[in-house]
């Protein structure tokens, strides 16, 4: 009984003249109605694409992202139209658009496509969206409603078609009217322009005489421009040899002073060995000058020895040779080698010394302990080196930007804002004046920063001359990937 209530009910929807649109809309509503669905969707056949276009839909949300097209075979409607077999899909996931669906972002659980044909020729596809999972009674409803609709949206297009024609027909025929009238207008017009073009001719061929000395003058400078062209490339190919010979020459260079630091190593490090023996004096036999002597000629040789294996670690980096070992890394116990280190030198010199782990660090970093440590232990050398009066400090916190912020403050010298920069240069101090008075070579900062890059961090400096310096250590935090970073701003 419903059923044919319910076709009788759609029979009064499909009266009228209507477009294609409207029709839709209302067919779209009326089987939401009949069929108690919760969405539909309606497509129109489109003879220019051969595909189908949506002209109405209910009970689908305004701002749902649902298919406007689509083309015969091409997802679940275009499977429809190919196949002309109703499809039911039950238990639609919650992003069944992937799958070509046009119900938008309120899913329905359960969807019937239908196709809609007349004599043969399918002329659209509906969509229907139930929470209920349709019966065999709503099946054949649509059976017997597909024909109906097609019918009347077969007559909407044939009556949009025509009014169509008809608007063209006669948007035609004004637009005859009017161009007759501007065809007379338009010889006369000519006529009068056919004089003006005779007394334009003269004009014109004095301009012509003119253009063709303009395209000699273009001529010759498009070969200027060729010329300089070809030289700016012969340039570009020096500068490129340039930079390449300049490349051998520095991996030349660094292999130099890899082997010769490797070659010096050896005879140092006996001249320490028996040094040392002497200064011992085991048998007694030396005086004490000799044994300061002694003790000078060993001084000398671990400083010497520091600047071979400073260069050494200097041309491998420069050379590409530095490997990184990535692990786990427990802050506590890099604190606790640091501190072991510099406590006692600290001591020595009546300075005070701190490690502070901040309570929201992370116990544990991914990085290369050799290698932060040997930053570290560069920059809590120069500190203490440096500072005479007051202490150093070491404060690990997590960084503003994220990763990890390892802070070296001294009450030291200082650092005038001239030299912030030069400082990180090899062989570089702020001023000759350190050199004599504290020693050193002005490498540790060097291979701190090339070391800081490869880790992915930067380092940066804060400096008061006359009350101290803050060098800042950023690396990345824990599953970051080291790599080179070139720093903005004052950073290094």
């Amino acid at each position: 009984q419903w059923q044919q209530g319910g076709l009788v009910a759609l029979s009064g929807e499909l009266l009228g003249e209507e477009g294609p649109a409207s029709l839709g809309s209302r067919v779209a509503a009326a089987l939401c109605d009949i069929l108690d669905a919760k969405a539909a969707a309606l497509f129109m056949a489109d003879d220019a694409s051969d595909g189908f276009v949506r002209i109405a839909t209910s009970g689908v949300p305004a701002d749902a992202a649902i298919l406007q097209r689509f083309a015969t075979g091409e997802g679940m409607l275009g499977r429809v139209a190919a196949s002309r077999r109703t499809l039911v899909l039950d238990d639609v996931p919650d992003d069944f658009l992937v799958f070509g669906s046009a119900m938008g972002r309120h899913t329905p659980r359960h969807l019937l496509i239908a196709p809609i044909m007349a004599d043969g020729v399918l002329q659209g596809v509906v969509e229907l969206g139930f929470r209920t999972a349709p019966t065999p009674a709503v099946m054949e409803f649509m059976a017997e409603a597909g024909a109906a609709i097609a019918v009347a949206l077969r007559t909407a297009r044939f009556r949009a078609e025509l009014s169509r024609l008809l608007s063209q027909a006669q948007r035609q025929t004004d637009e005859l009217q009017v161009q007759g009238e501007e065809l007379r207008v338009t010889n006369e017009e000519l006529e009068e322009q056919g004089r003006a073009l005779r007394e334009s001719s003269a004009r014109l061929e004095h301009q012509q005489a003119e253009l063709e000395a303009s395209n000699n003058q273009l001529s010759e400078q498009a070969t200027q421009l060729e010329a300089q062209r070809d030289e700016l490339e012969r340039a570009k190919a020096a500068v490129e040899a340039k930079a390449a010979e300049l490349q051998r020459a520095s991996t030349y260079k660094s292999a130099f002073l890899a082997n010769m630091s490797h070659e010096l190593r050896t005879p140092l490090n006996s001249s320490l060995i028996l040094s040392r023996l002497l200064a011992e004096n085991p048998d007694g036999n030396l005086s004490a000058e000799q044994v300061r002597f002694a003790q000078t000629i060993e001084a000398s040789g671990n400083d010497l020895l520091t600047l071979i294996n400073d260069i050494l670690d200097l041309s491998k980096i420069e050379a590409g040779h530095v490997e990184l070992r990535l692990e786990p890394v427990a802050l506590s116990r890099l604190a606790a080698s640091l501190r072991a280190m510099f406590a006692p030198l600290a001591a020595s010199k009546g300075l005070t010394f701190a490690i502070d782990i901040a309570a929201d660090a992370p116990e544990v970093i991914e990085t290369d302990r050799q290698r932060v440590e040997q930053v570290l232990r560069n920059l809590l050398a120069n500190a203490l080196k440096f500072t005479e009066a007051g202490g150093v400090s070491l404060a690990i916190a997590p960084a503003p930007g994220g990763g990890i912020a390892f802070a070296v403050t001294d009450s030291g010298i200082g650092i005038a804002p001239e030299q912030s920069q030069a400082i990180f240069e090899a062989f570089q101090q702020a001023d000759g004046t350190i050199s004599r008075r504290f020693g050193g070579t002005g490498l540790g900062l060097s291979i701190s920063r090339e070391l800081v890059r490869l880790l992915g961090g930067q380092i940066s400096l804060r400096s008061t001359p006359g009350e101290g310096s803050v060098f800042t250590v950023t690396l990345p935090g824990a599953g970051a990937s080291p790599s080179v970073a070139v720093p903005d701003g004052p950073s290094l």
